[in-house]
């Protein structure tokens, strides 16, 4: 197992969506938390070259943020730096049938997840390295019924996830790579796995496009 370094900060989305991605990978990692410790942030600071969590080092390699990690994944890279290739192609020629396959992890997955668990199918959520959807990004959600004091995006995406999860959804953190609709079942591939799905349902939402500007990265939220 690859010796994984994570800096992080209490609430950090994309710190949880890295200890996440890893996790699928059965992973551990030492967490620095650089708000406990402002040497720490130095020492972040000095090894990285950035102020930005979380920021990853493997086997004291840089990898960089969340999304240099999930870029690794997408281009099959990830495997090799953590020692995985002969269990991933393991998992992968072996094609898993399912009755129902969610692909998207947002309000409408979840939704999609919560009913199809509810009625005994067994659903797989393929909630991608992008979970939750936009509101991942939001800090304060106020327009939503059942929270007369607000929520936060992510622990909204969380309750979601766990009423999903409470009904016997299966939710893994992986993009869906490779999806072939014209026969029964249908085939869904991931970068690790094999799925045949007898019902398919695609919720892959939307994504912001951003322009780029120093300015969305420091008012993001």
């Amino acid at each position: 197992m690859a010796s994984i370094v994570l800096y992080s900060k209490s609430w950090c989305p994309f710190c949880d969506r890295a200890k996440h991605l890893l996790e699928e990978k059965g992973q551990r990692w030492e967490e620095v938390d650089i708000e406990a410790d402002a040497a720490k942030r130095d020492e972040m600071i000095e090894r990285a070259g950035r102020s930005t969590v979380p920021q990853i080092f493997i086997d004291g390699v840089h990898v960089g943020g969340f999304d240099e990690l999930a870029d690794l994944e997408r281009a099959g890279k990830l495997d090799p730096m953590l020692g995985r290739e002969a269990q991933r192609e393991k998992e992968k020629g072996e094609a898993e049938h399912v009755k129902v396959l969610i692909i998207g992890s947002g309000p409408a997955g979840y939704t999609a997840a919560v009913y199809t668990a509810r009625a005994e199918l067994e659903p797989v959520v393929l909630a991608g390295l992008q979970y939750g959807g936009q509101l991942m990004l939001t800090t304060d959600v106020e327009n939503y019924p059942g929270f007369p004091e607000g929520v936060t995006g992510p622990e909204m995406m969380e309750l979601f996830q766990c009423q999903a999860e409470r009904f016997g959804s299966r939710v893994l953190m992986e993009d869906a790579v490779r999806v072939d609709l014209s026969r029964r079942p249908f085939r869904v591939e991931s970068e690790d796995k094999v799925f045949l799905a007898d019902s398919l349902v695609l919720a892959t939402g939307a994504s912001a496009r951003w322009l780029g500007l120093p300015s969305e990265e420091r008012l993001m939220n």
